[in-house]
């Protein structure tokens, strides 16, 4: 009877100690956290750390050098007319290298400055955060000029400072028509005499400040051609000339955006204006010299 009461005693006795030690790792585990929060048995990991992101190095926008011109430059310029002003419009791309720099801007050419004007915009500037310029190049062959065309001109770009560096462009042949064009707008008349302009210019002088200051024509072996252009949108007129140009027939009067063109061959002076509507005293004024 003893022994069987001590066995039952010593039975109750180890399941109080589990019940007890099961209750405390309970306990632990509601304090601390264990095991897999939604229930599947796995053990909590930490995430790992995230490697921080590296960018790779923006590209260099000229992967050629310190310049890189555009390989269409040029390729719009038609034939130049003497005394009409054209526009060449390119960009260059520079360097992220000359950010902060001085860089220039030109053009090379044998062609003497007195055959041909050149104006370039921007001369100059300082490379910003934007390294993709737009450059301006105005051309104009002046009416007294000599040149026949076949001559080139390249872009020229210089880096001034530490880096200092520089390049061209291709060359672009600068090709030429001998030809004078003259605009001549609105109705015309005594009151409103016609504005008379050679293309990308101020309007010509007329009248006595006109005959001061004549447009002066360069004639060539094959003479030069003067195309005098109707912009009056609604009528017609007939260009009354003396001297050097011959007059317009009366019988062929110029329709609107029509044109005459005579041939110019002798030097000398001479003058124009409207033959139904004005008189010399309006008239706008040409030297024509070999």
């Amino acid at each position: 009877m003893s022994s069987r009461f001590e066995v039952m005693t010593m039975a109750i006795q180890r399941r109080t100690s589990t019940l007890f030690i099961g209750a405390f790792l309970f306990a632990g585990c509601a304090f601390a956290g264990c095991g897999d929060p939604a229930g599947d048995g796995a053990m909590a990991m930490e995430d790992p750390p995230v490697p921080p992101t590296e960018h790779p190095p923006e590209p260099e926008p000229c992967a050629t050098g310190a310049f890189c011109f555009d390989a269409q430059f040029g390729s719009q310029l038609q034939q130049l007319t003497l005394g009409a002003r054209t526009t060449v419009n390119t960009a260059v791309v520079l360097s992220k290298k000359l950010v902060g720099q001085t860089v220039n801007f030109s053009i090379v050419t044998p062609i003497p400055q007195s055959d041909l004007m050149i104006e370039v915009s921007p001369a100059s500037i300082t490379v910003g955060d934007d390294v993709n310029i737009p450059v301006e190049v105005s051309l104009q062959v002046p009416t007294a000029s000599a040149y026949e065309g076949g001559k080139t001109i390249t872009l020229h770009a210089e880096a001034m400072g530490p880096a200092a560096t520089s390049a061209d462009s291709k060359a672009v042949t600068v090709a030429l028509d001998p030809r004078l064009i003259v605009e001549y707008s609105g109705k015309g008349g005594m009151a409103n005499p016609h504005t008379w302009t050679i293309p990308g210019n101020d309007p010509l002088k007329i009248g006595i400040a006109g005959q001061k200051v004549p447009t002066v024509v360069k004639l060539r072996t094959q003479g030069v051609r003067v195309s005098f252009v109707n912009k009056d949108a609604t009528a017609s007129h007939v260009i009354h000339c003396g001297g050097a140009i011959p007059h317009q027939p009366t019988d062929k009067p110029t329709p609107p955006n029509g044109f005459y063109s005579p041939l110019i061959q002798t030097s000398g002076s001479a003058s124009c204006y409207d033959h139904n509507l004005e008189s010399q005293s309006v008239a706008v004024y040409f030297q024509f010299n070999k």
